[in-house]
């Protein structure tokens, strides 16, 4: 099948990596000038008109389909490509992404925000930086100072900073890097606030037999602003249950907070560090996978205790890595204890 589509696609004059939408009316036009072409066959031509038609809709459907509706719903491609979501979540999240228009250029080099996809305790930063032109840039250059200011609030409305941040290359092409950051805390992230992304010189790492040093690769700064707002998608689920986490842990759970992008847990009780949890949590898809996390090999995880709280908070944190249906799962075990989420 992809065979049989990359021959109508360079039939058709369509590029591999062509990102714009092709014009429709052009393409039933050569399918059908193509079909029409042999005498013998104009007696069938009506019949092949109308599969001509549908092989063209399916051509357009096939190269068009993400991009078009991705398009359509103002998520950038890179974020599609990464995140992998579906039409339906698309437009549930149509809240949750902001196209900042901030951009900024320094010593020939720019850096544009492109895309922001926010829940209540994480967001993703999509930008690019352009180097001059006729220069070839490399996945090894990174940042030598990158500074972005979020503000979460507390329960108690207090501010504090981000916790955890996370730092990306999604892709290099010539002259032209894609970055992705993300930054997440176990409070609430502040809408309608104004976000700082601060950025200074390029380093690139120069790797040898011996060791791996980094050098500077290009002077420039950048102060990248803009105004966060986004709609919230996580749902909240009360529980206030105890629960054993392990024989000598005294713990009560508190409540669990899902979205499409992360499951956050809370756990009020004793301090425990990632050997201390005998029953990991597992989240319980409909399908029948599990999935137990929080490890000290597992990137996508996080735990963190909060010994100011009056009781102890434990936190526990999940990243999905892609845009999830929750209604996909039924069920999320903590211990002793299985929340349903299932909708």
């Amino acid at each position: 099948m992809n065979k049989r589509l990359y021959l109508l696609r360079r039939e058709l004059g369509i590029k591999e990596n062509d990102k714009d939408v092709p014009n429709i009316n052009n393409i039933i036009k050569k399918v059908n000038n193509a079909i029409d072409a042999e005498p013998a066959e104009r007696k069938i031509y009506m019949k092949k008109r109308f599969f001509s038609l549908a092989i063209a809709a399916a051509l357009i459907l096939t190269i068009t389909g993400v991009t078009v509706m991705a398009a359509t719903l103002n998520w950038n491609q890179k974020f599609v490509e990464y995140f992998n979501p579906t039409q339906q979540q698309m437009e549930q999240l149509t809240g949750a992404v902001n196209i900042p228009a901030a951009s900024d250029s320094n010593n020939g080099y720019t850096v544009n925000v492109l895309q922001t996809i926010t829940d209540k305790h994480g967001i993703y930063v999509l930008y690019e930086l352009i180097a001059p032109e006729g220069m070839k840039l490399d996945e090894k250059i990174h940042w030598d100072r990158n500074y972005f200011d979020v503000k979460f609030t507390d329960e108690s409305g207090k501010n504090i900073n981000a916790g955890m941040e996370m730092f990306k290359v999604l892709e290099v092409n010539g002259n032209k890097m894609t970055f992705m950051q993300y930054a997440e805390e176990k409070g609430k992230i502040v809408n309608d606030q104004n976000l700082s992304l601060k950025l200074e010189d390029l380093l690139i790492y120069d790797v040898s037999r011996d060791e791996t040093t980094e050098k500077l690769f290009a002077e420039c700064e950048f102060d990248l602003n803009w105004k966060l707002s986004y709609q919230d998608s996580t749902k909240t689920f009360d529980i206030n249950k105890k629960v054993n986490m392990s024989e000598d842990m005294d713990t009560t759970l508190r409540k669990i907070e899902i979205s499409p992008m992360s499951l956050w847990i809370f756990i009020e009780g004793d301090e425990a560090s990632v050997t201390k949890i005998k029953n990991k949590p597992v989240i319980n898809y409909k399908d029948g996978r599990k999935l137990d996390f929080i490890g000290n090999d597992d990137k996508n995880s996080d735990i963190s205790y909060d010994s100011d709280n009056e009781d102890g908070l434990l936190t526990l944190s999940y990243k999905f890595g892609r845009i999830t249906d929750i209604s996909e799962i039924e069920s999320i075990t903590i211990g002793d204890v299985t929340v349903s989420v299932s909708e």
